[in-house]
């Protein structure tokens, strides 16, 4: 299934930029980048799109992350948990191309809506990139979510629980050795 939702996602982005095509919008696809990080460390990437002279990402995603995720930037800032936000700013830095933002498709319904990177700190968002590629190089492995409160039926039971991020990951139990599931 996971590969399913990722080539359905491949495929909703290249419908996304045929229409832009189609309306005449000034759009270019660009190259891949290279990136040099304050730490030295190279990184490389392809951004999805440029539109009017501003580079932007492309997400399908689903009706819940659309309506609670993608509403704006902030929200998105606020829970990035697969960096989307350094990952637009490493393309700014490295193509020159000021972050446009990005367009979000909701897989369920076809709605589409512009998340502009309005208020993003090119050079702050690098420096976290950095930090973080350089930990991960020395081997520094750092949980990076805190438990959230168990609820059932909307009321605490007490227990504490992985947040939805730190749920799905297989290092899981690096971060939380003594997780029973």
């Amino acid at each position: 299934t996971f590969i399913m939702r990722m080539l359905i996602g491949d495929l909703l982005e290249l419908v996304f930029i045929n229409i832009l095509r189609e309306v005449g919008a000034n759009i270019e696809i660009p190259n891949s980048v290279s990136l040099v990080l304050s730490t030295g460390r190279k990184v490389n990437g392809t951004p999805d799109i440029i539109i009017d002279g501003e580079v932007f990402d492309i997400k399908s995603c689903s009706n819940w992350a659309f309506n609670n995720k993608w509403l704006d930037f902030d929200t998105l800032k606020k829970d990035d948990p697969f960096g989307y936000v350094g990952q637009l700013a490493g393309y700014s830095k490295a193509g020159g191309w000021p972050a446009g933002g990005w367009w979000v498709i909701n897989k369920e319904s076809g709605q589409i809506r512009c998340v502009t990177a309005e208020g993003l700190d090119v050079d702050a968002e690098l420096e976290k990139v950095a930090r973080n590629v350089q930990e991960h190089e020395k081997g520094v492995f750092k949980r990076q979510f805190e438990p959230v409160k168990e609820t059932y039926r909307k009321k605490e039971s007490g227990n504490l629980k992985l947040c939805s991020t730190c749920d799905w990951c297989e290092y899981r139990k690096d971060c939380w050795p003594t997780l029973r599931e």
